[in-house]
């Protein structure tokens, strides 16, 4: 049974295979038909005179044929193995050569290809014509495989006669004795005719999308019929000699143009004739001499695709004469070159304006090695190249290895945006950067007026422009350089390393702040477009450490986005129908605000009185006049500071005139406006007529309390909370409620006690609360009066130790909202004051943000504000302090 089973399947198998091997026999002929009686097949290799090398099929099976096969015969297969040769001219036609056969025709012999029915000559295989192929009127010929035209051999066709070059196929031309008028040859998607021969013509052929025209046997005679359109053109002639000279006829191809030897010669593209060559795909130069013209001629290459060179010279202009006028050269896409030399011009003229060649990119420039150069002998004013930036976006420059030399001037037009990264240019030329155009720079030395630094090195002019637009994106720290303009138009710094001003800049569009900081430290950036929208991107993470001038409105609310080394300290003006004033300077002083010689007196706020300040610095806010009229309300964010209120109802904006003299409490506060999250504090005062020194003022005590008190504690023990207060003395005090929060911003109440009304006496209270959260709590000692009026004690923090040592010392307590749409908060507790790395992973992984937290102990808050649009979908917030990660997830809508 088993071994009937592996018959079947063993003789299923064999079939298939028998089947695949017919329909590809057939298939290798390009035509279906059925085998009919009087068909002819080769039967071994041999001469076509010699009935041996023949069977015919007689209606039924193949029997050795009786004659050999002419046209009056059916199909005529020449089969996969054989090679029959012609050695007595004959008419025949239906004939097809198998992939793997060959049909040779021999000297003095013809074979005559009558119009029978179907196809008259497919070639799947090979044939070489020695002898003489004659393809009388309306026949026609396939070549799927390779057709060989020896020298001394002749390929003729009559006027209706055609041949079609198909895929794969092949047509060589070793003798120019072929017919080349139009109308007979077409060459398709995948087929190529190869001239390999010298002077003659190109056939007038139909160059289909896809087709390839191959000039290989040039020696000393330039081939004619370069006119017509071709797709693909490649030029590979090794054993040319001399300079040969298309004299501007080549002008069309589709596809694209390869340029692969010129022998010992090279070819010229125009002699003195003006021309253009449009290439529409990509331009190869893999090795040879290829120049564009001389002789006066203005010429240009426009190629849609890239430039490509592996090898090989290539100049816009011949040095061996006289150089042309300004020929020039574009690509749509990219140009690179790894090896070989791209000579711009070598002009020897001597007359002013020859030999100036320009060459547009539209795409990347790229260089891994050869030369980019122009060898002009007779100076900057006969012969250099101009080399345009043109994308309408950004396109990159990149050189990583290779030689750049001599006078090649480079421009950045109005509508591109280069981005260098690490890398320039070098030679005697300039570099321009026009209105409107764009750098983007990475090199650390940013762009320098003169020296050999920076992401601009040539020793001609360089020159940018003050109405263009300059982006710092180092991965190190980085400064602008002298070459920075005194004004740009935008201006942008990205770069978590840092950038520091060389010189003081005016920014007359867009003032960005993408990442890192902006260290002025003596200059100053100075933004001089009065809308509130002409600085942007600034957060936590990037910010002025130095001085930010704002041209402002009037009206407008104008955000300082300012700090230290260490900590982003924020400062905004609203301004309010403001007069006398065009301009303000802000700046953050790093150091306590509070001098020895003008200490806090006098100060109140709710008729508490302020003792201290927020001990990390202070802003001052200069305006270039004074202020006449209007008014402003100014808001302060300050970190970093080691002193802390014990609430936000403790803290307040105080101004003083300069360091000299003393704080005070100016225009109009409410406690409301003033809050502690994430370790940022964040005070506001309105109405304020005048600008000078900011700073953050607080008072020490219990917040404002009607009453004195000594002490307010909650410790956990036994599982409970034991809550206990003090006071000295009391004023209408009708009550007292303790309130509970797991997050230290929501509070509930849980217990209540009765006051003393009026007391002079210190009295003692106490109760428990039984049933503590777990983890970490958060308790507040809430005071009434007899009218309703309200306030608060410091907050205390308490530990339960129900989770035991295993506690996490990182956890989130709530992310809001979720789902979100442009922002979220996150509440997370911390065991102990450090730093927490917060970061943003898409569901591939991607880290898509990440900043730095500072945290305190306890509760801590976190803001993230969605600046980069970041696409909808599932996302994962993940923390991590020291060891520990906590992530949670959340969905942007």
């Amino acid at each position: 049974m088993v071994l009937r089973l592996i018959f079947t399947v063993a003789s299923f198998l064999f079939l298939i295979a028998i089947g695949f091997f017919v329909f590809y026999q057939v298939a290798n002929t390009k035509k279906t038909y059925a085998t009919a009686a009087g068909e002819y097949r080769s039967k071994a290799t041999g001469n076509w005179n010699v009935i041996s090398t023949w069977e015919t099929y007689n209606g039924t099976s193949w029997v050795n044929a009786s004659s050999t096969p002419t046209n009056t015969d059916g199909l005529i297969e020449i089969q996969t193995g054989h090679t029959v040769t012609v050695t007595v001219s004959v008419t025949v036609d239906q004939v097809a050569v198998s992939t793997g056969g060959t049909l040779n025709i021999i000297v003095g012999k013809t074979l005559t290809i009558a119009n029978g029915t179907g196809d008259d000559l497919i070639v799947n295989g090979t044939m070489n014509i020695n002898g003489s192929l004659a393809a009388l009127a309306s026949s026609s010929i396939n070549d799927n495989g390779t057709m060989t035209l020896i020298s001394g051999g002749a390929n003729t066709f009559a006027t209706s006669a055609t041949i079609s070059i198909n895929n794969g196929g092949l047509y060589k031309a070793q003798d120019i004795s072929f017919t080349s008028t139009s109308g007979i040859w077409t060459v398709n998607s995948g087929g190529t005719f190869q001239y390999d021969v010298n002077a003659g013509n190109l056939p007038l052929a139909t160059w289909n999308t896809g087709s390839t025209c191959q000039i290989t046997g040039i020696t000393s005679t330039v081939c004619l019929n370069l006119t017509q359109p071709f797709y693909n053109f490649t030029w590979n002639c090794t054993s040319q000699i001399g300079t040969e000279k298309l004299s501007g006829l080549l002008t069309t191809v589709n596809g694209d143009f390869t340029f692969i030897s010129s022998g010992t010669g090279r070819l010229r593209l125009s002699q003195q004739e003006s021309f253009t060559l449009t290439v529409g795909g990509n331009f190869y130069v893999q090795g040879g001499l290829l120049y564009v013209s001389c002789k006066g001629a203005a010429d240009s290459i426009l190629i849609s695709g890239n430039y490509i060179q592996t090898g090989g010279t290539f100049g816009l202009t011949d040095g061996t004469t006289e150089g042309g006028v300004t020929p020039t050269f574009m690509t749509v896409i990219d140009f690179s070159i790894s090896n070989g030399t791209f000579d711009m011009t070598s002009n020897v003229g001597n007359s002013i304006g020859n030999g100036v060649t320009t060459l547009n990119i539209n795409g990347n420039y790229s260089q891994t090695g050869g030369t980019f150069t122009e060898t002009a002998t007779t100076g900057v004013n006969y012969g250099y190249g101009k080399v345009y930036f043109v994308k309408s976006g950004t396109q990159t420059f990149s050189r990583s290895a290779g030689t750049m030399s001599n006078t090649i001037n480079f421009t950045v037009n109005a509508v591109s945006i280069l981005d260098m990264s690490t890398y320039y240019p070098t030679g005697t030329g300039s570099f321009s950067v026009l209105s409107g155009g764009a750098l983007i720079m990475a090199s650390l030395a940013g762009i320098t007026a003169t020296a050999a630094s920076g992401n601009v090195q040539v020793t001609g002019t360089r020159s940018f422009s003050t109405s263009a637009n300059y982006t710092y994106h180092g991965a190190g720290a980085q400064v602008t350089g002298d070459g920075l303009p005194a004004t740009v138009n935008n201006l942008t710094i990205d770069n978590s390393y840092h950038v520091t001003f060389t010189n003081t800049a005016s920014v007359s569009g867009i003032f960005s702040l993408v990442n890192g900081q902006a260290i002025t430290n003596a200059n100053e950036i100075i933004v001089t477009n009065a809308a509130t929208s002409s600085l942007t991107g600034y957060s936590s993470t990037c910010y002025v450490r130095g001085n930010l001038r704002r041209y402002v409105n009037s009206s407008g609310s104008y955000v300082f986005p300012l700090g230290s080394s260490s900590y982003y300290e924020y400062i905004n003006v609203n301004l309010s129908t403001s007069a006398g004033f065009t301009n303000i300077l802000g700046t953050f002083v790093n150091a306590n605000p509070v001098e020895p010689s003008y200490p806090l007196t006098g100060i109140t706020i709710n008729g508490t009185p302020v003792d201290s300040m927020l001990d990390y610095g202070y802003w001052a806010l200069t305006p270039n006049s004074s202020m006449t009229s209007g008014t402003y309300t100014v808001t302060l964010k300050e970190s970093g500071y080691s002193n802390t209120a014990y609430n936000p109802a403790c803290y307040c904006v105080l101004k003083r005139s300069n360091s000299a003299s003393s704080w005070q409490s100016l225009g109009t506060h409410s406690t409301t406006t003033q809050s502690e999250s994430g370790g940022v504090v964040t005070a506001v005062r309105s109405a304020l007529t005048s600008f000078s020194h900011f700073g953050i003022g607080k008072h020490s005590g219990v917040g404002g309390l009607p009453i004195e008190l000594i002490y307010f504690d909650a410790k956990y023990k036994n599982e409970v909370v034991d809550i206990a207060w003090s006071t000295g003395s009391e004023i209408n005090n009708d009550y007292f409620t303790v309130e509970r929060s797991p997050d230290g911003i929501n509070f509930e109440m849980i217990l209540t006690k009765p006051g003393a009304g009026n007391s002079t006496s210190k009295l003692y209270y106490s109760d428990v609360d039984p049933n503590p959260l777990i983890g970490y709590s958060y308790y507040r000692l809430k005071q009434t009066d007899y009218d309703g009026k309200f306030a608060y004690s410091e907050i205390k923090r308490v530990k339960s130790d129900s989770k035991g040592d295993g506690e996490s010392a990182l956890h989130i307590t709530s992310v809001t909202p979720n789902p979100f749409n442009e922002s979220f908060t996150i509440l997370f507790v911390l065991k102990t004051k450090t730093l927490v790395n917060f970061q943003l992973i898409n569901s591939t992984g991607q880290v898509v943000f990440g900043n730095v937290i500072n945290t305190n102990d306890g509760i801590n808050q976190y803001e993230f504000i969605d600046e980069k649009s970041l696409p909808k979908g599932i996302y994962f917030i993940v923390l991590i302090c020291n060891n520990e990660k906590t992530v949670q997830k959340i969905l942007k809508k």
